[in-house]
């Protein structure tokens, strides 16, 4: 409340943010742009992951023409072959797919308030450090 006392420009902004963006109504509600949080993933749009895998691709800021065409033709295969196989049914390992029902289960239980806060860290770090210790032992 102090910010809006030094700047009350900063409540205008703060309003569009949440009408654009955050709120169910917005324009762009979360569930456009945000990822469900038990999967994960190292980001949260599906465009930021295209871009920061595009731009790994090169080692220097002026690839050579070739160089650019070789990584633009890998990316079209890769999402042709991802197209044509969308109809098949992904496989999960069974530890993954025991890992990840694990995970939902806790955020479950986190919505539902049937653990707090610190259950649910301490919940997800066991989880966490058991994997380590195993590979520690390894």
């Amino acid at each position: 409340m102090e910010l809006l006392n030094i700047a009350p420009s900063y409540q205008k902004y703060a309003d569009y943010l949440v009408d654009t963006y955050i709120c169910e109504e917005a324009k762009f509600p979360p569930i456009i742009w945000a990822s469900n949080i038990a999967s994960l993933g190292l980001t949260t749009n599906a465009c930021e992951s295209y871009h920061s895998r595009f731009n790994s691709e090169f080692y220097h800021p002026h690839p050579t023409i070739y160089h650019f065409l070789d990584v633009l033709k890998g990316f079209q295969t890769e999402t042709l072959i991802k197209i044509k196989s969308i109809h098949l049914k992904k496989r999960k390992s069974t530890i993954n797919k025991n890992r990840l029902e694990t995970f939902q289960q806790i955020f479950e239980d986190y919505r539902q308030n049937k653990i707090d806060r610190k259950g649910l860290v301490s919940s997800l770090s066991y989880k966490y450090k058991k994997k380590l210790s195993k590979q520690v032992e390894s």
